[in-house]
């Protein structure tokens, strides 16, 4: 297939979220690259530790019953450290992501396969396929069928979960399914197993249960750095509302002291995404020192006409920051909708 031969090893990572669409698509396409490129050598990679994986059930889940044991060395914290500068013997595709966002991995880009908005990054790639759809997930298994060859059950398994975990089994509601998705989960379901089908049913409540995760752990488990403006701040996703974020039973400001000042120390934006009924809301903290980044922040989300944002509360919390805390109208802006937009709002 056009595009997809290479000559050099290959790594292939998702981005620094490391959910589950980003892991499958990953490992599908290292399995789809490989079958076509048998002379060298395809890893895999997800960004972030080993010893993480118990933040996000899903992924081991899915994983196991795909008979994949994932190990250290599938993980960016565990990788051996890159080439010397300017060596050709590794290059890098990115997947689910169309801009590095792991500087220490200095590999040569050399393909993108992605959904989110295109950034303009690395124009003229032999494979730079970048198209919005609900899952990255759907894109690799369009490869997988064009190229002709046969798809094990395990990659049929993965790819079938990612796709229903990602746009919510096709829900309407969710807003995130396109043709594409429909298409390619449709294919896949025929080539499972009713008891396969049956567990791909359970998988969104494994990802939902997180009573075992503490509110530092909640923070972690889908985050991404959102450098803006000369800012060092973060996103991060979760599956509570702010109801029970913020209960006395769970919050704990101390904790987020502690987590803004290692990752992200001008501002923590917080998407909380409830499942039942599925709803969003967003949640801004800005320490007192950092007070000209909450103006900006806060004028930039107020701009903003999609996501259909409205104040709910805004309070001093004693630990030397303001929370500001909105609803939103519009479920269909997810973070990866959300995040471009507020980008060009405010660095324009």
């Amino acid at each position: 297939m056009q595009g997809l031969r290479f000559t050099e090893d290959i790594i292939i990572m998702g981005n620094q979220a490391a959910d589950l669409d980003s892991c499958v698509s990953a490992f599908a396409f290292a399995s789809l690259l490989t079958a076509l490129n048998p002379e060298i050598k395809i890893h895999p990679l997800i960004q972030g530790s080993f010893e993480d994986l118990r933040l996000k059930p899903e992924i081991e889940s899915l994983f196991r019953r795909a008979g994949i044991s994932l190990r250290p060395d599938h993980f960016t914290a565990h990788f051996p450290p890159a080439p010397l500068k300017g060596s050709r013997n590794r290059a890098l595709i990115l997947v689910d992501h169309n801009r590095v966002d792991s500087p220490e991995l200095t590999y040569r880009p050399v393909g993108i396969v992605d959904h989110h908005r295109d950034t303009g990054a690395y124009p003229g790639l032999s494979l730079r396929d970048i198209r919005i759809c609900g899952s990255c997930s759907a894109i690799i298994s369009e490869y997988w069928r064009e190229s002709g060859l046969p798809l094990s059950r395990g990659n049929a398994l993965l790819l079938a979960g990612a796709i229903a975990v990602d746009t919510g089994y096709l829900d309407p509601s969710w807003g995130k399914a396109t043709e594409l998705d429909r298409k390619e989960y449709t294919r896949l379901l025929g080539q499972l197993s009713p008891e396969d089908q049956d567990y791909l049913k359970t998988l969104l409540h494994v990802k939902n249960d997180l009573s075992h995760l503490n509110l530092m752990e909640h923070l972690k488990r889908d985050y991404k750095d959102f450098p803006v403006i000369g800012l060092r701040g973060g996103i991060a996703s979760i599956t509570l509302g702010q109801d029970e974020f913020f209960s006395p039973d769970f919050f704990r400001q101390e904790v987020i002291q502690e987590f803004i000042q290692k990752t992200c120390p001008d501002f923590l934006i917080i998407m909380h995404t409830v499942p039942e009924p599925f709803k969003r809301e967003l949640s801004v903290f800005v320490p007192d020192q950092k007070g000209y980044a909450g103006k900006e922040i806060r004028q930039g989300l107020e701009k903003l006409k999609e996501p259909g944002l409205s104040i709910n509360n805004t309070k001093q919390n004693g630990y030397g920051g303001v929370w500001t805390l909105y609803s939103q109208k519009n479920i269909k802006v997810s973070r990866k909708v959300l995040t471009p937009l507020l980008k060009e709002v405010l660095e324009k």
